[in-house]
């Protein structure tokens, strides 16, 4: 017989410590990812959020899937490192740390 186990995402002992460390990992991603933001007026940097009780963000201004995925160029102005697919460059840059934040505030260590 082999061995596993079965993790449920519903289990009160530690529903407390997973909660706040996906509200860290939201508010990480926006704060990571705005430098990479295109800006033009703002509002699409303004308009990121974490969805209500945490485990997504978004960018909520109605052009900013558009922006995400055309093809445009790198940087601007005082936003040099502006770029399409901002979040998977804040991933890139960041996502040993989003990691490492997450395990720590769960109680998996550093």
């Amino acid at each position: 017989m082999s061995g596993g186990f079965a993790w449920s995402p519903h289990c009160r002992r530690f529903q407390k410590q997973f909660h706040q460390a996906q509200l860290w990992l939201d508010d990480r991603v926006l704060q990571d990812a705005a430098p990479f933001v295109p800006i033009r007026t703002g509002k699409l940097l303004r308009s990121g959020q974490s969805a209500p009780g945490g485990g997504a963000v978004l960018w909520s201004a109605h052009y900013a899937a558009p922006v995400y995925y055309r093809k445009i160029h790198k940087g601007s102005g005082n936003h040099p490192d502006a770029q399409r697919l901002w979040f998977e460059a804040a991933k890139a840059r960041c996502g040993q740390d989003w990691v490492r934040g997450v395990r720590m505030r769960a109680g998996g260590g550093g």
